[in-house]
């Protein structure tokens, strides 16, 4: 059973949607007939339904739309000639598209129309169910295709998610950590505090004025090795900063180099090839001179010729080396790029290695500096306590 549209519906459809419609038909007939009685597809049936296509597709609108049509022809009264033709010639390229289509559609048509008319109807069973065979195997395959590239680009984004949560933990993590062992670090300073001012009181308590004024000194003294000794690890520590920021510069200035490598060697590969015309310019010109000099001084003796003539050798030899130079500049600019990939993996390896041993001794010197301040504070609280009984006296 073919669809049916009611009038008023087919007044309002546009071309366009008529005639999708009715290849839908003339698709669902031959579906139809593949899987229902599978029934041979007769030419008659297929000019039927080519005939209604043609039909509907070359039906004026006027005779769809007559409302339409008046109100063309109302507005096209109140226009001026001069409008009328701009807007007609603006219409032309589509109506010779539309003219230009038609004429490849009745082509197509007829193309078809011969094809299955030269066909037994068995035959032109078997092709037709070919034909659908190949057009939904097409099909799946696009899908499948289209559903592959959608699960990659799936998976490539949960891959990148999951790295940046797994950075965003690390990062979490490590600052977490880095807090502890603030607290534990002040947590401990203040119990060794407590402890060193309990044993530095039972020490002293038991001294005399003389042995206090002395161990005051001494502390003084140590004091004063220790403050220099922390001066001398904090500008050991801003050099070591200085050092890594260095080797940091460098080792991205090695890995901006390696990304622009492929434009490094089109400018030397640029540069080499000016350089080489260049040279073969010149070299033809000079060879052009001494040849216009030979021929205008037929009188020159004939040494002075086979002088001439072994310069125009010697510099056509020259000149030939740099041809194949010039043919063989894609090879030497592979070796070219190639060395310079060494040189700055390299280069960036050892920017690597010198960044990690620096990193290590800036380690091992934040440990010594805070020894150092543990120190201090051991022994500013040793000063403090032994000046204590002697302020007293003085006052």
């Amino acid at each position: 059973m073919q669809e049916t549209v009611s009038p008023t519906l087919e007044m309002e459809m546009p071309l366009l949607q008529r005639q999708e419609r009715t290849s839908a038909q003339v698709k669902r007939s031959a579906e139809r007939m593949l899987t229902e009685d599978m029934s041979p597809v007769t030419p008659s049936l297929v000019l039927t339904e080519m005939q209604v296509f043609q039909n509907e597709s070359t039906m004026p609108a006027a005779a769809h739309q007559p409302c339409r049509s008046k109100k063309r022809k109302l507005l096209q009264e109140s226009k001026s000639p001069a409008t009328t033709f701009v807007e007609n010639m603006s219409r032309l390229p589509e109506k010779q598209n539309r003219e230009t289509t038609r004429r490849k559609r009745k082509r197509l048509e007829a193309s078809l129309l011969e094809e299955l008319q030269s066909m037994s109807p068995s035959t032109q069973s078997i092709q037709l169910r070919q034909e659908w065979t190949l057009l939904e195997e097409d099909m799946q395959n696009t899908r499948e295709r289209v559903e592959s590239q959608r699960q990659l680009e799936r998976e490539k984004m949960i891959r990148i998610a999951e790295k940046e949560k797994e950075k965003a933990v690390k990062e979490q993590a490590k600052e977490m950590e880095e807090k502890q062992n603030k607290i534990r670090d002040i947590l401990r300073r203040r119990k060794l505090e407590a402890e060193l001012q309990q044993t530095i009181e039972e020490n002293v308590s038991s001294m005399s004025t003389e042995e206090k004024i002395n161990l005051a000194s001494v502390l003084n003294k140590e004091l004063a090795i220790l403050t220099k000794q922390r001066e001398e690890t904090m500008n050991k520590l801003k050099k070591l900063e200085q050092y890594a920021r260095i080797w940091n510069e460098r080792e991205a200035e090695s890995r901006n180099q390696m990304k622009n490598l492929p434009f490094l060697t089109a400018v030397w590969k640029r540069e080499h090839l000016e350089i080489i015309i260049s040279k073969i310019q010149n070299i033809k010109t000079k060879i052009t001179n001494l040849s216009e000099e030979l021929d205008a001084n037929p009188n020159l003796s004939e040494s002075r010729r086979n002088r001439i003539r072994d310069k125009v050798k010697t510099k056509s030899a020259r000149m030939k080396s740099w041809h194949r130079r010039k043919l063989n500049l894609n090879k030497e600019m592979v070796t070219v790029k190639a060395n310079i990939s060494e040189t700055l993996a390299k280069e960036r390896v050892k920017a690597i290695e010198i960044k990690q041993e620096i990193e290590l001794e800036q380690e091992q010197t934040r440990v010594e500096l805070k020894d150092i301040d543990e120190a201090i504070m051991i022994k500013k609280m040793q000063v403090r306590k032994s000046r204590a009984p002697q302020e007293m006296t003085n006052r």
